[in-house]
């Protein structure tokens, strides 16, 4: 029964051993920052990805209107003197639509503009990411160093309780 506990207490102990045993990684700089949101942040890599839906929409508005093709049946399958397909009439229609006033060059022009303006869009995104990336950098920043003017604080006025307390132990202060 105690071996049983001893082992489980030693597979237990040892990951928390290896755990608290490895090097602290390198402190983050503004750059790496930088870097990463670049590379990974999703708003930055949807605006990517669009460049092809967009690509796809102006290849769809170069081409003209398609061309229907129809076929109708009448009189097929009746009874009486029409039965069968004696009397079978069949209609064939082949219909466009005829564009006029410059209306495929207008929309070739709005699906360039589309992609065109994807660039602009993701360089303001990008920009916008950059400054909050900084912005927070420089807030953690701040952070620590107010925490180490603190911690220096905190030692000196330690320092200072502890020489009041050995002149108070000498008689040097009332």
């Amino acid at each position: 029964m105690w071996m049983r506990l001893a082992a489980l207490a030693a597979i237990a102990f040892v990951p928390c051993v290896y755990a608290q045993g490895t090097t602290p990684a390198a402190p983050l700089t503004l750059d790496d920052a930088i870097a990463r949101v670049a590379q990974y942040h999703p708003d930055l890599r949807l605006a990517q990805a669009q460049r092809p839906v967009w690509e796809a929409r102006r290849d769809a508005a170069g081409l003209s209107p398609p061309l229907t093709l129809g076929v109708e049946l009448e009189n097929a399958l009746g009874s009486g003197d029409t039965r069968g397909f004696d009397a079978a009439e069949v209609t064939v229609t082949l219909a466009g639509v005829l564009e006029r006033g410059g209306k495929l060059d207008a929309r070739r022009a709005v699906a360039q503009a589309n992609l065109d303006s994807l660039a602009p869009q993701r360089e303001t995104a990008r920009l916008d990411l950059m400054a909050e990336v900084a912005r927070r950098y420089l807030a953690v920043t701040d952070a620590r160093q107010q925490l180490r003017i603190a911690e220096t604080d905190i030692e000196q006025r330690r320092r200072a309780v502890a020489a009041a307390r050995l002149r108070l132990q000498a008689g040097a202060s009332p």
